[in-house]
């Protein structure tokens, strides 16, 4: 289960790292001041806020959520997917997926 208040506290530690103000934050990522605020509060965060704030402060999706770091690989990989058109995008995964599994399978 997700812990919404734990994201907040990332994405408030995430912004205060970068010294920044709620309202330059909000800016950046064209949501309200107010939408910003409810996040770091761990109220009301959609999976598309969620991705605006990684892609601004250069995190994974499973950090903001889980707490989990990726090294600059994985973050490499997760951006170019993200950058993939909706239309290919389960193409993409799927065919990174079949590399990695020829790799762990070759073991």
């Amino acid at each position: 289960m997700i812990k919404k208040e734990l994201v907040g506290e990332r994405l408030i530690g995430l912004r205060k790292e970068n010294g920044l103000k709620r309202g330059e934050v909000a800016e950046a990522i064209d949501y309200s001041e107010s939408a910003v605020k409810k996040a770091e509060l761990g109220d009301n965060i959609c999976l598309n806020l969620i991705v605006a704030f990684a892609e601004y402060y250069g995190v994974s999706i499973d950090y903001l959520i889980w707490g989990t770091k990726c090294d600059g690989d994985e973050m490499a990989i997760e951006r170019l997917l993200r950058s993939v058109p909706e239309d290919k995008r389960e193409l993409a995964v799927n065919a990174v997926k079949g590399v990695l599994a020829a790799f762990v399978s070759a073991d």
